[in-house]
């Protein structure tokens, strides 16, 4: 499901680039894309790309074009077994790509990268606060109720607006981080307050114009009489 979303939200996606590392875990995750891949025949591309160094890994990724995005899992050895920093390589991959960067992991968000179905680490930390306090009874009972309980959708609303992402192709329940506030968001304390002069101005003047045509109708009967 984590990659999955992504052609969902991008619907003109049909290649999508797994960037992972050659460990041990990386090596496990690829053999479940490969999987994947085939069960997807058809409808997206699946292309894993796991021998590289850094510079080799930012130039490829400029070379994408329209229909690509990237799915990018922690990558902590490059090919030569020199070691990387995950956010680090997130943050520069997700700044030199020419596609769009999604990923698994929550703690990768504000690197760039824009979002897709998450683990959650605050959710897994209350689980482990539940576990703690109430032994297996605070454990999600199944497979399915853990996974529901530790990942959501998260999105970094810069990486949506910078590839056009339409909001409304979000999954329900998605959780759009780092939203900028608008014009009125930002400066509606100045905006009330210019209303409220505006409206007391308003209010003088319309008793002052009251008051004038109150005082020429006076000065009229009293000249009449």
């Amino acid at each position: 499901l984590a990659i999955r979303i992504n052609p969902a939200i991008l619907p003109r996606v049909s290649r999508i680039v797994a960037v992972l590392d050659r460990s041990a875990v990386g090596r496990a995750r690829a053999e479940q894309l490969a999987a994947l891949s085939r069960s997807l025949s058809g409808l997206v591309e699946i292309e894993v790309w796991n021998e590289f160094t850094l510079p080799e890994l930012l130039e490829r990724a400029r070379a994408l074009g329209p229909g690509e995005a990237i799915f990018y899992l922690p990558v902590q050895l490059d090919r030569e077994g020199r070691p990387l920093a995950p956010f680090d390589v997130a943050s520069r991959l997700a700044e030199a790509a020419s596609a769009p960067v999604f990923s698994h992991f929550d703690s990768l968000m504000g690197s760039g990268i824009a979002g897709g179905y998450l683990v959650s680490g605050v959710q897994l930390g209350r689980i482990i606060g539940q576990v703690a306090a109430r032994g297996d009874e605070g454990a999600p009972a199944t497979q399915e109720d853990y996974s529901r309980a530790t990942m959501g959708y998260y999105f970094d609303d810069r990486a949506l607006a910078r590839w056009r992402i339409d909001r409304k192709r979000l999954p329900e329940g998605s959780v759009v981080m780092f939203r900028e506030a608008g014009f009125v968001e930002r400066y509606w304390p100045y905006l009330l307050a210019a209303a409220i002069a505006f409206l007391l101005e308003t209010l003088l003047v319309a008793a002052l114009i009251r008051g004038s045509a109150q005082k020429r109708r006076a000065l009229g009967l009293l000249a009449q009489e």
